[in-house]
């Protein structure tokens, strides 16, 4: 068994970016509803608050081992980092736009768990890295282009 960590988070760093920006723009449609019927403004609250739950909500703690995944403050899965095979860093290319990343995770069994890239600790080491430096996991990284949204 590797070595015992102390417990680690990961969480969604580009919220505190992400926070104002929604803010403003749902600021922005909430002013340009004004004189629209309630039940869409009602959804766009409701949507505002889920969105920001969620990115609250999801990160992953690595404690003695054993890597969690929490996504809506609920533990989904829980894999045991001797488990891992290896990690594939999947960066998509947009055209020109900016990269969006993600991380898979291939297990021996040969299931597969994805997480996103933003999910960085204290340090601003993002999980895949943190794994690949800490516990010498074998790191692929992919780039994928699209070119619509199909």
């Amino acid at each position: 068994m590797r070595s015992r960590d102390s417990k680690i988070e990961f969480n969604f760093k580009k919220t505190l970016i992400i926070y104002p920006l929604m803010f403003l723009i749902f600021l922005a449609i909430v002013h340009f509803m004004i004189g629209i019927n309630k039940p869409i403004l009602i959804f766009f609250v409701v949507f505002f608050i889920i969105s920001m739950l969620y990115m609250k909500g999801y990160y992953w703690k690595l404690h003695g081992g054993l890597l969690a995944k929490y996504i809506f403050f609920c533990k989904s899965s829980e894999i045991n980092v001797d488990e891992i095979q290896q990690i594939t860093s999947v960066t998509f290319r947009l055209g020109k736009g900016p990269a969006e990343d993600e991380y898979i995770f291939l297990l021996r069994d040969g299931n597969e768990i994805k997480s996103f890239a933003h999910c960085l600790n204290r340090d601003g080491k993002s999980i895949g890295r943190y794994l690949n430096e800490k516990y010498k996991i074998r790191l692929v990284e992919k780039t994928k282009y699209k070119l619509n949204n199909i």
